[in-house]
């Protein structure tokens, strides 16, 4: 399989990196390889600078057949046994009126007051996720489930594919349910079952258009 990376994203490419594709010829199923050279003869097209990258699958059954167009991800890192859930739990935030009244109490109490430089201030609570710098931990929030209304609980958030992230920490809600969005002013939108799960997909790169090469 011959990729187009672009230089963007060839620093995080090697020789041996696991790698799998689809084939729009095999809807469904996923095939397998790695990485076995990057080619130092650069393309630009429309400004924009390519590396061919050339993947080695096993195909002695001969069904990739030359040119099928094949969308490729390759693997940057991976994890297993731990807990993750959806971004989409980790970016929902409640209404005044969905969090429990004495825990939107205590969040009140325990807001600050910043002061920008032109005086005008902003009020921000602790609990709010925040992304750390270099060699620091990230943090989310994810909102549980209490009744008619929802807690917050500060997780530590790790490798992320765009979809899930790990996420770890002290108090993770494991047999609760989970917020993940609203479905409409007072219906809240929550997981049917329980979002944790000990086992981590593989971490890719952005995808890349790629060509089978006999």
């Amino acid at each position: 399989v011959w990729v187009a990376v672009n230089e963007a994203d060839i620093g995080k490419i090697y020789s041996g990196q696991p790698v799998t594709f689809t084939v729009d010829a095999y809807p469904g199923e996923n095939f397998v390889g790695k990485v076995s050279k990057i080619r130092l003869n650069a393309s630009m097209t429309s400004n924009v600078v390519t590396y061919t990258v050339e993947i080695q699958t096993d195909n002695s059954n001969a069904r990739l057949l030359p040119y099928l167009s094949a969308n490729v991800q390759f693997e940057l890192s991976s994890k297993s046994n731990v807990y993750y859930v959806s971004n989409s739990a980790l970016r929902w935030n409640p209404t005044e009126n969905l969090i429990d009244p004495e825990t939107l109490k205590t969040l009140k109490a325990e807001k600050t007051v910043v002061h920008n430089g032109n005086g005008s201030a902003n009020s921000s609570s602790n609990v709010a996720g925040k992304n750390g710098g270099a060699g620091e931990a990230s943090y989310g929030t994810l909102w549980v489930v209490k009744g008619s209304y929802v807690y917050p609980v500060a997780v530590v958030t790790g490798q992320t594919d765009g979809s899930i992230t790990q996420v770890s920490g002290d108090n993770l809600p494991l047999d609760k349910k989970i917020v993940t969005g609203i479905t409409s002013n007072t219906a809240v939108q929550m997981s049917s079952a329980n979002p944790f799960i000990p086992k981590m997909p593989s971490r890719r790169g952005r995808s890349g258009g790629g060509h089978p090469h006999p």
